[in-house]
């Protein structure tokens, strides 16, 4: 059992509004290009702070055309496809942004699909009666030659969409991400009030970790692909060198834990789990991580180590559904079905009907309605107590 406190673990352009007059621009200097994890794309030319390159657009599908960026405008360029998940989702949302600012904000959305794809996606009903031309209020454009694709997407480094940029009133780049975080960024751009700085700083950080996270992805497959080759002395070896490399990262601490356990070195596992544990008493971050491979058996300890850490993690973090979910299936390892479905059901607030969590509160509930018949049937058993039949 655990101990009160850190614990030691005890088992192991047409615009028809005339631009406004301002000021030159002044282009913050570009800052030191980032290379790209993978060889075969090129190094991130184009973030924040800088001159946003011009349009280079095909056939326009929807709403107004805008043959470049006028100076005194403020625009949003969002990439994004028919086939996206996300992209349809946030349309709605984004179309509410164009209707609220009007002519404040030129928004554009480009899609690298055929034309008649896009024409014949703007037909279909997004919800009953409704299609997605009358819910998409800003313009719809093509990309012309992937040019687009090239100077702006490929340029930033993006690998994922939705992806939007917005562009100041000098021309100049102020923010790029996700369109679902841009409604602060988009405000204070229109009133006046972003730092770009600021936003700069806080980019250069956002680009070391996506590509931290890609180097990340890089070392786990090549200890996934030893692993599966059986071969633990270069998975270990890669384990090392990923820690070496990012030694704040928790995930290559975590791999090695897996990975000693994994190969029988009990007491190697059990002193860096205590050592992870210890460390992050106080956070909170993998607590959770660390209970569910306790529970599950792939990490040493006892049920009641997972129990502690799980619901450590839940003291630190109420509010988060992944350490609820993590408690629930500790909970469930130790067929403690009633605080399993009570876990989960929080999990499934915070994260409001999430799909997975669903399947599985539906999976809790049929392990315990199991259980209660296996033991119902148990009790139903005649008694051996050896007299004879009548």
């Amino acid at each position: 059992m655990l101990a009160g406190g850190p614990p030691m673990l005890l088992h192991a352009a047409d615009e028809t509004a005339k631009p406004a007059e301002v000021k030159p621009p002044v282009e913050t200097p570009a800052p030191a290009a980032v290379a790209s994890p993978d060889p075969a794309k090129p190094e991130i030319t184009l973030s924040i702070g800088q001159s946003a390159p011009p349009l280079f657009l095909g056939s326009w599908v929807k709403g107004e055309p805008v043959a470049g960026l006028n100076r005194g405008q403020v625009y949003v360029v969002e990439f994004w496809a028919t086939w996206c998940g996300p992209c349809l989702a946030g349309m709605p949302h984004i179309s509410k942004l164009q209707t609220d600012y009007g002519e404040k904000v030129r928004i554009i959305g480009i899609s690298r699909e055929k034309e008649d794809v896009v024409r014949e996606w703007l037909t279909k009903e997004r919800e009953e009666g409704v299609t997605w031309d009358q819910t998409v209020t800003y313009s719809l454009a093509m990309d012309a030659d992937n040019v687009m694709y090239e100077t702006w997407f490929r340029a930033a480094g993006r690998t994922g969409i939705p992806s939007a940029f917005l562009v100041g009133v000098d021309g100049i780049i102020e923010w790029i991400g996700h369109p679902a975080r841009i409604d602060e960024p988009l405000a204070k751009v229109v009133d006046g009030s972003w730092d770009r700085q600021a936003a700069i700083a806080e980019y250069q950080a956002e680009l070391k970790r996506m590509q931290d996270m890609a180097e990340a992805s890089q070392i786990s497959r090549a200890i996934a692909k030893a692993r599966a080759e059986k071969n633990m002395e270069e998975a270990l070896s890669l384990a090392n060198q990923w820690i070496e490399k990012m030694p704040d990262f928790a995930p290559a601490k975590l791999t090695k834990l897996n990975l000693l356990a994994a190969a029988g070195q009990s007491d190697e596992a059990t002193a860096l789990r205590d050592q992870l544990v210890a460390s992050d008493w106080e956070k909170g971050e993998i607590l959770s991580t660390i209970a569910s491979g306790i529970a599950s058996g792939t990490i040493p300890g006892t049920p009641e180590d997972a129990e502690k850490l799980a619901r450590h993690a839940a003291e630190l973090h109420p509010k988060a559904a992944h350490v609820q979910y993590a408690l629930a299936r500790v909970y469930a390892e130790l067929e403690r079905w009633d605080d399993a479905i009570a876990a989960t059901k929080q999990a499934l607030e915070l994260a409001e009907g999430n799909a997975v969590l669903t399947r599985y509160l539906k999976q809790l509930e049929g392990k315990k309605a199991a259980a209660e018949n296996k033991d119902s049937e148990k009790q139903d058993e005649p008694k051996q107590d050896g007299a004879s039949a009548p």
